[in-house]
């Protein structure tokens, strides 16, 4: 993600690492958001892994993401069609629809579901609202 972020201009297609099963660990969403070499809070990849563990934690299901993205939407998509940006910027918009959230819950496998009891337990025991908020407010990022 960090090469994403330094070599790619904002017009090109993501690269959506985030997306693979190493990207529903809390842990590792968190040190790539916080650690030295962390990416820069003010760019796309950033908002990418906050909007991913964002998901996690309240427990959106992979699986029903790809099918509301490829059938749901009916936009002549299919699974194998990447998530775009505009996408999950549209989600995120969204996210507070409280009964949506419970219905997306539904769809968790039991695997998603213990996973994500794990990514917030993570969360919670590294702070991640503290250090999240640290990286957002760091003097030398301010615009």
């Amino acid at each position: 993600l960090k090469k994403e972020e330094q070599l790619h201009s904002p017009t090109n297609p993501d690269v959506l690492l985030e997306l693979t099963w190493l990207g529903r660990d809390a842990d590792v969403l968190t040190q790539a958001l916080t650690a030295a070499d962390r990416l820069h809070p003010r760019k796309k990849q950033a908002f990418r892994l906050v909007a991913r563990l964002g998901d996690i934690l309240m427990g959106r299901s992979d699986a029903w993401d790809t099918w509301k993205t490829a059938e749901g939407e009916g936009r002549g998509k299919t699974r194998e069609d990447p998530i775009l940006l505009e996408e999950i910027c549209a989600r995120e918009d969204q996210m507070w629809n409280l009964r949506g959230m419970k219905r997306e819950s539904d769809y968790l496998d039991v695997q998603e579901e213990r996973e994500r009891v794990i990514a917030q337990e993570q969360f919670v025991a590294l702070s991640g609202i503290e250090r999240l908020a640290q990286v957002m407010n760091a003097p030398n990022l301010r615009s």
